[in-house]
């Protein structure tokens, strides 16, 4: 069980105020900056890894290669470092809405999710790839691009505003040179999410399954349900790797062809066929967004086929 830290004081500076969340390895707090009195939230590595050298290892890069990026649309990484008893920190920007999983609401039992209409999820799309772009340039992979990964928050007044999380399993590419951040045999990822070059073990994955990993989230916004089926984790996987999606259309008839073309490119299971940069694919979808922000609660709809229509809940007060 971990300790209750509200009211502590780690790094000399920055006091834990409450617990915000957690994720398999991770505990994320609300802070505050002692001296500035800023707001920040504090993610620390669980303390059941701390003597894991690949889980601290994989912890503290997450922080390094996301403060290399330096894009709107990741989240800033402002510090790392060690509490007293040697448990690694990250600290970043603060964030207040809530995930695009949380606003999807996907149906445990089925796997069905919120349709939503194509301006929305344009515009959702083309920020994630304008982050996976920048990191891209600086030769990061993320690896587990999902919705939960994705966080919907206000910047300047400009509502949906996209920021990525989580890059712990991320990949850095330089020339021929890869850090390579797994065990052997285990495979690093959201099943759902995962290209098939992920799925077969292929040590030359690049980003193209980011890329891949972004298509299967637009077929999911844009459809109501996951591209590949499967009852358990391993028939969706062998389905990633042997089958490909259904035509958007057979799902969403009132789309038009040239979407369901460019969804047939995203999930190319080849990533020679796939769309090859982050700029190619949003230059392909930017026709269908619309200018300026879309609300999502003007016309989500909730799809467990056919949707029904549902009002979004308030968004809550998360970190990244």
């Amino acid at each position: 069980m971990e300790p209750d830290l509200s009211g502590t004081v780690i790094g000399g500076k920055y006091r834990i105020q409450q617990l915000l969340g957690q994720g398999g390895m991770g505990l994320v707090y609300a802070a505050e900056h002692t001296l500035l009195g800023r707001p920040l939230a504090v993610k620390l590595l669980k303390r059941e890894f701390t003597r894991d050298r690949v889980a601290v290892h994989r912890f503290q890069q997450e922080a390094v290669n996301a403060s290399r990026i330096g894009s709107p649309n990741i989240v800033a990484i402002h510090d790392l470092g060690e509490t007293d008893d040697g448990t690694p920190f990250i600290v970043m920007e603060y964030l207040e809405g809530t995930t695009l999983y949380a606003v999807m609401g996907e149906d445990p039992a089925t796997g069905a999710n919120g349709v939503f209409e194509v301006p929305q999820a344009a515009d959702l799309l083309c920020q994630v790839l304008a982050g996976l772009a920048a990191a891209h340039q600086h030769g990061i992979v993320h690896r587990d691009l999902k919705p939960g990964n994705i966080f919907l928050t206000e910047v300047g007044g400009r509502t949906n505003f996209v920021k990525l999380l989580d890059f712990g399993v991320s990949k850095v590419l330089g020339g021929d040179r890869v850090m390579h951040m797994t065990r052997t045999g285990v495979l690093l990822g959201t099943p759902t999410y995962m290209a098939p070059e992920q799925v077969m073990g292929r040590k030359d994955i690049d980003h193209r399954v980011d890329l891949w990993a972004a298509g299967v989230i637009l077929f999911r916004l844009l459809a109501g349900r996951r591209p590949h089926g499967g009852s358990v984790t391993a028939e969706r996987l062998a389905a990633i790797v042997s089958q490909d999606a259904p035509p958007l259309r057979s799902l969403r008839p009132d789309l038009d062809a040239g979407l369901e073309g460019l969804l047939r490119k995203a999930l190319a299971r080849d990533p020679a066929s796939r769309f090859q940069t982050a700029y190619d694919f949003a230059e392909a979808l930017e026709p269908y967004r619309a200018p300026g922000p879309v609300p999502l609660s003007s016309t989500f709809t909730l799809a467990p086929a056919p949707p029904v229509a549902g009002p979004l809940r308030p968004a809550p007060r998360l970190a990244a």
